[in-house]
């Protein structure tokens, strides 16, 4: 998972302001194909191979 999110921070650090938190948990959801639900999409929707379910209240 780790070298994972590391590759997600080096790609969309500067151009997505991605911090390796979110990277992380990204990548979990990478790492065991499996998809992200998330509130917080804009952090999550410029990322390739993932699969990203928008949560909304």
């Amino acid at each position: 998972m780790g070298e994972i999110a590391s590759e997600l921070v080096k790609n969309y650090a500067l151009s997505h302001n991605m911090k390796m938190a979110d990277a992380l948990i990204a990548s979990c959801a990478m790492g065991h194909n499996q998809p992200l639900l998330s509130a917080n999409y804009k952090h999550y929707q410029f990322i390739h191979h993932l699969n990203l379910i928008k949560f909304t209240v």
